[in-house]
């Protein structure tokens, strides 16, 4: 089985987990270790293609057809949508980020996610520019944005809600979505990663707790493409298993897999 390879050897990983030990005002530990343990997440990889228009031109603007594609890692455990850091600033190395965009909308009916595509997208949308394209006081849709609301993933604009007697309809939708653009290259974790076949079998895989084929439904809504599910690979991960003095347990996570 094909994995992602990990950066720390045991002495590093025991060393960061120390250092993440609960203390007390006088800085004497609250907590020990119980148990460190690595395990591999399933990734699913999703290849997205998809075709937009861009305007061109200076004075008269004319529609150009844009092909875009990008492949799209998504933990089938936790569904975890995964990409890189940044660019690599001077002692600073690049770390792997995730979002949990997909687990908040793989419920959710496909016009609600649509309606959040097109917030993300443009960042601040008009009520007037969303009912237009979409029609949300018919079939009562407009649930849907209150269902956004609700999960935190848009909000009104500050300056519209506070104005006093001002029409629904002038009301503007702000993203709460911070995720990279579909064609940054970050998503595809293959172009930075070091990949190798999973050895040893003592380590323990977590279990595909969601089908690919519903993964790529929300993947392919909420970038507005179309895609197909490639494959699967593993991401180690390493977790530890903290104990504190009233035999309360938490669990702390590292991912750092090691990097071309």
């Amino acid at each position: 089985m094909e994995c992602f390879l990990p950066e720390k050897t045991e002495t590093e990983i025991r060393r960061y987990f120390e250092n993440a030990v609960e203390k007390d005002i006088l800085r004497r530990p609250k907590e020990r270790i119980a148990e460190i343990e690595r395990r591999y997440a399933p990734l699913g990889i999703f290849h997205i293609h998809r075709t937009r228009k861009e305007k061109v031109g200076t004075i008269s603007k004319l529609d150009k057809i844009v092909e875009e594609e990008n492949n799209i890692y998504v933990n089938l455990n936790n569904l975890e949508l995964y990409y890189v850091s940044g660019k690599k600033i001077l002692g600073k190395k690049r770390s792997i980020l995730s979002s949990d965009l997909i687990e908040r909308i793989i419920d959710l009916p496909t016009p609600c996610i649509e309606f959040l595509s097109d917030i993300i997208n443009k960042g601040i949308v008009s009520h007037h520019e969303l009912n237009k394209k979409h029609f949300l006081f018919l079939n009562g849709n407009f649930d849907y944005i209150l269902i956004l609301r609700t999960r935190e993933l848009i909000d009104i604009n500050p300056t519209r809600i506070l104005t006093v007697n001002r029409p629904l309809t002038n009301l503007e939708y702000r993203s709460n979505v911070n995720i990279p653009e579909f064609n940054d290259v970050r998503y595809d974790l293959k172009e930075f990663l070091v990949t190798g076949k999973m050895k040893d079998r003592e380590h323990k895989r977590d279990n595909v707790e969601y089908k690919p084929k519903e993964v790529l439904e929300s993947l392919d809504t909420i970038f507005e493409g179309e895609g197909k599910f490639k494959e699967k690979i593993y991401m180690p991960y390493d977790r530890c298993r903290y104990i504190d003095n009233n035999k309360r347990f938490r669990y702390k996570r590292l991912i750092m897999p090691k990097f071309e």
